[in-house]
């Protein structure tokens, strides 16, 4: 929320009509949102090594967050980035992108029930997955 503020502040010259500035401004915080997207597609999925993993070892070489984000709509992909990744409240959420709380919660219920289905980790040894920046 503060970066789209920032985006906004720095770009008020281009809103030419203050009629539209809501329209205006839910679009800045929707290109913010997809660039925190982007930039989350830029970490990758990394096996630690071995003494830090559990007995069950995974192979985890395919997976990456930007293919298990992809497995999600739009909508509920930057639900999920802003819920989980962007630690924003749902009431947050659905202020900012204008939606009813329901509609967040049924976005967030529908995406975890999608991954969990396409997650093949196994509980006990989900603790033993990293990622970071490629």
């Amino acid at each position: 929320m503060q970066e789209a503020l920032t985006r906004a502040w720095q770009n008020r010259d281009s809103l030419k009509n203050a009629k539209a500035f809501r329209g205006w401004l839910t679009q800045i915080l929707m290109n913010v949102c997809k660039d925190m997207i982007r930039k989350r597609q830029k970490l990758q999925w990394v096996q630690l090594e071995e003494e830090q993993m559990p007995s069950e070892a995974l192979d985890t070489s395919g997976l990456c967050v930007d293919e298990i984000l992809e497995l999600l709509s739009p909508e509920h992909r930057m639900v999920v980035v802003l819920y989980y990744l962007e630690n924003y409240k749902i009431r947050e959420i659905a202020q900012m992108l204008e939606a009813p709380i329901g509609t967040i919660k049924s976005r967030l219920m529908y995406a975890r029930n999608h991954l969990r289905k396409a997650a093949t980790i196994p509980d006990e040894i989900k603790g033993g997955i990293s990622y970071e920046k490629v």
